[in-house]
């Protein structure tokens, strides 16, 4: 069947690859801290209560965050600058894990990390759906599948679980002392 004289065919844009590899990094990075966060902070020497102290107090932070960092996102016209600051200061913030180990050095380096952590997932799945909205508007084609919302969340739990795996894997073959231990002479 051949299309209408008037009607106009979808055109192809390259698969975004930035956007998918930094999806494909956070995602993995994401899934990896929040499974192993408690047993490097027990890896620390701090006790279950401590622990169990420290994700309390991240995830009231969090919850201030994501609605601060939601707020911010939606007045200012560029999105991408929020999500370069958030990233920017989750890499600066996350070497605090390497330069102290006491209970109120963690809980103040878990929560800073939280603040600017978490609020990313939100954010970089907002701008992801407004960029593939875009191509959509403009009858461009994304890759494959990318359109159909059951694709997406199927292959994000397929990433976040080999993610998990492939890290206990390795945490498993080195050991908790010399995988947690990179500021202790590692690496």
């Amino acid at each position: 069947m051949q299309p209408a004289v008037n009607q106009k065919q979808p055109q192809r844009e390259v698969f975004p690859i930035c956007l998918f590899s930094l999806s494909v990094l956070f995602y993995s990075g994401q899934s990896i801290y929040n499974t192993y966060l408690n047993l490097y902070l027990s890896s620390e020497g701090l006790s279950d209560s401590q622990i169990g102290f420290i994700i309390s107090v991240s995830t009231l932070f969090i919850l201030l965050a994501q609605l601060f960092w939601g707020w911010v996102s939606d007045r200012v016209k560029v999105k991408n600058r929020i999500l370069e600051l958030l990233y920017l200061a989750t890499a600066v913030i996350s070497l605090l894990f390497y330069v102290g180990s006491s209970f109120w050095f963690l809980l103040a380096a878990v929560t800073f990390f939280s603040i600017f952590f978490n609020p990313i997932i939100p954010l970089q799945d907002n701008y992801a759906l407004e960029y593939l909205e875009k191509s959509r508007d403009k009858g461009v084609l994304v890759g494959p599948g990318l359109h159909d919302s059951g694709f997406s969340p199927l292959y994000w739990r397929f990433l976040k679980a080999s993610s998990v795996l492939a890290c206990g894997h390795r945490i498993r073959k080195m050991g908790n002392d010399q995988f947690y231990g990179f500021r202790h002479g590692g690496l």
